[in-house]
């Protein structure tokens, strides 16, 4: 503790100071260490009470955000060349627009997905060109390589394809799968 009119140390539990003679006022209580964060130290309940608002806040947050967005079509697209590639039909169908499951689109994948074809994709490329609220068009360039009954033929493609959202989901309407049924 120092004197607060010249500035001399001086012993605990004094009423003057020795040098100048000026009063000491009573020496404030002891300050425990209190973390930088003590006013989250509270009893239990509060602390309970606190976590479970945050919990709240966080879930309702989330919801209100998986309402409102719409997943990247671009991703869709890719899925879906990935499960052509894979030869897994169920998945690859499962991105076309359930209307057209069963003609266009959906029947070129039955043709397509055949046992004795094969489908090897490189160098694809996906970018979206238009964004609506329930309607997108993704461009999708690469090179594909399809061996149909011991013919084989390589096709660089340039394809557009059509993306409409229901329940918040991107489905196919229409694509050319890069021109792949010209064997």
């Amino acid at each position: 503790m120092y004197c607060i009119s010249c500035g001399t140390k001086l012993p605990s539990k004094i009423a003057n100071c020795p040098h100048c003679h000026a009063d000491i006022p009573p020496a404030y209580p002891e300050q425990k260490n209190r973390p930088l964060l003590s006013w989250l130290v509270r009893p239990a309940p509060f602390s309970v009470i606190l976590s479970v608002f945050v919990l709240l806040c966080g879930l309702l947050g989330w919801k209100i955000w998986s309402a409102t967005h719409l997943p990247d079509p671009a991703r869709t697209l890719e899925n879906f060349y990935s499960a052509l590639a894979d030869h897994d039909k169920d998945t690859a169908l499962s991105y076309i627009h359930p209307d057209k499951q069963s003609l266009g689109l959906g029947f070129n994948i039955e043709l397509l997905l055949q046992p004795n074809v094969t489908i090897e994709y490189t160098d694809l490329k996906f970018a979206v060109l238009e964004q609506y609220d329930t309607s997108a068009l993704v461009r999708v360039t690469g090179k594909a390589k399809v061996v149909y009954e011991g013919r084989t033929r390589e096709i660089l493609f340039n394809d557009t394809a059509n993306l409409t959202a229901l329940d918040r989901i991107w489905y196919i309407e229409y694509s050319s799968l890069g021109d792949l049924f010209s064997l």
